[in-house]
């Protein structure tokens, strides 16, 4: 998912080893595991508006504890995942899409066949583990 900022440029954006690609210049910052989740929130304090936000992780175990650091930062975040029953998923995909919790995180596996409008910003925490599934998130979308 791209978005434009308040300069015009448009962007996708990425956190892990990638936190920014400027699309028309492909310009991308690197940054450590260690400042991952600060970047994430850092991210989060410079693009949130309201909108609807999906974060892509690699592994359940990640969606669920980066959900919980979120929440317990104050951030209305909610998870999706193959290791939740149909019925949770189902709560979770409702309250996002009413916008009741503007952010979510998601397996790229779990993210399949979401129909979910007005995405703002998706954001890569972990590289997605080939362009395939790379290319895969975008088109969720």
């Amino acid at each position: 998912m791209t978005t434009g900022n308040k300069y015009g440029a448009v962007y996708a954006v990425m956190v892990s080893n990638f936190h920014m690609v400027r699309l028309d210049l492909f310009s991308a910052g690197y940054i450590s595991d260690f400042f991952q989740f600060n970047r994430l929130v850092k991210l989060l304090e410079d693009i949130m508006d309201g909108s609807r936000t999906l974060i892509f992780m690699e592994t359940k175990k990640g969606c669920d504890q980066i959900t919980r650091q979120l929440r317990m930062d104050g951030w209305p975040t909610l998870s999706i995942h193959g290791d939740k029953s149909q019925a949770e998923r189902d709560l979770v995909l409702s309250e996002f899409k009413a916008d009741k919790s503007p952010i979510m995180t998601a397996t790229d596996i779990a993210a399949h066949g979401l129909d979910v409008k007005d995405v703002k910003f998706v954001i890569n925490y972990d590289f997605p583990g080939s362009l395939e599934d790379y290319v895969l998130q975008k088109q969720i979308l």
